[in-house]
């Protein structure tokens, strides 16, 4: 690298920087006139998913995948995507497509796939030496031919106060294929960390809760074919 200040000869820095965003400035002192070189170290991109967020994401032919990359840089992203029946990378995961460029949307063709739930992976790369991961929070449902089955959430309510030991759970449901429907019953207290309780045919499931604490609840539907989703966040009782 070549250049002038004001006053001064031509002079000539070497500077070495793979990877990373460069930024050169030169300073003058007042006696002697050495040169500082700046070189900014690259900041990684963030990566989120927008979808799957939780609500109907079904798939009988394909799925549009939506990504959130944050990159104070402005850098062109590569993606490679995965996917998975669990949300645990670590026992492996198929690949969906390597080194996708502007992968904040990605097209998935699902057509290959059995029916069953499926998690998403992906891996960012800025191409300026950053990189992260995530995984989605929700799965994508594939099914073909088949409509998927979902369920709605009724009592108790968000945040509902439940003072009997034991207490009803209940749902409405909808299959458009009209399946007979059996339901699992998750409580918890974290998302990431709730069990099934039992299942059932029946529209309603009654739990009795140990303690006093604040619980989540969901249910999810099987209709003999693929588990549907729940058209409700899990809910909060206590």
């Amino acid at each position: 690298m070549t250049g002038r200040l004001n006053g001064t000869d031509t002079m000539h820095v070497e500077v070495y920087a793979l990877g990373v965003h460069l930024n050169v400035e030169f300073f003058l002192s007042g006696d002697s006139g050495p040169i500082v070189v700046t070189n900014p170290v690259n900041v990684p991109p963030r990566v989120s998913f927008l979808q799957p967020d939780g609500y109907d994401d079904t798939a009988s032919r394909d799925y549009q995948i939506v990504l959130e990359i944050d990159d104070p840089n402005n850098d062109p992203a590569l993606a490679d995507f995965w996917f998975d029946d669990d949300q645990n990378r670590s026992n492996g995961a198929g690949i969906i497509a390597r080194s996708v460029p502007s992968p904040e949307t990605y097209t998935w063709d699902t057509r290959g796939l059995q029916d069953g739930w499926y998690y998403i992976h992906v891996d960012v790369d800025d191409q300026m030496g950053g990189f992260d991961s995530a995984t989605s929070e929700h799965p994508i449902i594939v099914s073909h031919g088949n409509n998927v089955p979902n369920t709605e959430l009724l009592t108790p309510i968000q945040d509902g106060v439940v003072r009997d030991p034991v207490m009803s759970f209940t749902w409405r449901s909808d299959d458009l294929d009209g399946d007979s429907l059996s339901y699992e019953v998750w409580v918890g207290r974290e998302v990431d960390y709730m069990e099934m309780v039992g299942t059932t045919t029946s529209t309603s499931f009654s739990y009795e809760a140990h303690d006093n604490a604040r619980l989540l609840w969901t249910v999810i539907p099987y209709d003999g074919t693929v588990r549907g989703w729940c058209k409700n966040d899990p809910r909060t009782f206590t």
